[in-house]
């Protein structure tokens, strides 16, 4: 139920960061860039959430894939946000920083996961080291 819960909230946040994205366009005369990305959010952000909501049963090497997933993400927003010109981020003003904090919201869930995951296979591991 948690998991199921977590999915739907992350849904709406992704629906939501690609309406922000959709405005931040202005016509074709605003920051277009974040659209094509925000395509992704409806899908991203309630994967990273169930998978946070499951953490105690999700496979690290997941979380570690999505983690990499994330930076070349970025690395290719970056770029293309350098090639269309800063100046239009800038014109959109603080939109621009609502839509980058919903962006590196699903980044930081997956992190977390990653995090309590591996916190959890240190227990395991420290459970079986003394058992044994």
């Amino acid at each position: 139920m948690k998991a199921i819960f977590a999915g739907a909230i992350g849904l709406l946040i992704g629906l939501f960061s690609l309406y922000v994205a959709l405005v931040m366009t202005g016509a074709g005369h605003g920051w277009i860039t974040p659209f094509f990305f925000s395509l992704a959010c409806p899908v991203l952000f309630p994967l990273v959430a169930v998978r946070l909501a499951r953490a105690d049963r999700g496979r690290f090497d997941m979380s570690v894939a999505i983690i990499i997933l994330a930076v070349v993400l970025d690395l290719i927003l970056l770029n293309a946000t350098t090639r269309e010109g800063v100046g239009y981020m800038h014109r959109v003003g603080g939109i621009a920083i609502l839509w980058l904090s919903l962006w590196a919201l699903w980044q930081v869930v997956a992190l977390a996961t990653l995090v309590v995951q591996g916190v959890a296979l240190r227990r395991r591991d420290k459970a079986v080291a003394g058992a044994a």
